[in-house]
């Protein structure tokens, strides 16, 4: 950590994860300065959110978590997910705020998380290569890349929407190959960005109901 105190709450920052150096920095946004704040993570680090004043880092290479405290800086805590995991991306609950998603690429998971604990709440089977997630109210959706690594190649992609209450899927969407994130737009529907196969089929945004 450069600097004592991050005083997050009284300037707004950038906040990145940077993969290769296997650190995230703090850059504010209301000036031209360099990004003043640093500090570590784990390795692989592939997704981040907040919620209050934690900064949840995605450490995919580590199956785990970490947890910043936003005011310090320094690393409280780090939720273990379990081997075989790869972690792709976190989404803090809009509306619980002891309460975090992610996703399995490898496992083919939804994890819920209890953040007061720093532990695993609950887990359901999406399917392989699992990435983007959406929360909302009544549900969680998660966005299925369709990648078959066995012969190097992208199939079609799914959505898989689960209920959030007692995590039964509750549909399943077929979408192009390689759906990766999954978003609400400004005219408050859902969009899911599939990145194509990289040989015929080109990148599309996609919109479901």
């Amino acid at each position: 950590l450069v600097g004592s105190e991050m005083c997050i709450r009284d300037r707004p920052y950038l906040l990145v994860a940077n993969s290769l150096g296997e650190d995230w920095a703090a850059a504010p946004l209301d000036g031209l300065e360099p990004a003043l704040e640093r500090g570590l993570t784990g390795r692989a680090p592939n997704d981040l959110d907040v919620a209050g004043d934690r900064l949840y880092i995605v450490n995919s290479l580590d199956n785990n978590i970490s947890v910043v405290d936003l005011i310090t800086g320094r690393t409280d805590a780090c939720i273990a997910l379990g081997d075989n995991v790869s972690p792709w991306e976190f989404v803090a609950d809009p509306l619980e705020a002891t309460r975090g998603w992610v996703t399995g690429w490898v496992s083919g998971e939804l994890i819920e998380l209890d953040l007061a604990t720093h532990r695993v709440a609950r887990r359901a089977d999406a399917g392989p290569g699992a990435e983007g997630v959406l929360v909302t109210k009544d549900h969680v959706a998660v966005t299925l890349s369709g990648y078959d690594g066995a012969e190097n190649t992208y199939e079609n992609g799914a959505v898989v929407v689960f209920d959030k209450t007692t995590l039964v899927e509750v549909a399943r969407l077929a979408v192009p190959p390689n759906a990766q994130f999954i978003f609400t737009g400004a005219d408050g529907r859902h969009h899911v960005v599939c990145t194509g196969n990289y040989v015929d089929v080109f990148g599309q945004v996609v919109r479901i109901e």
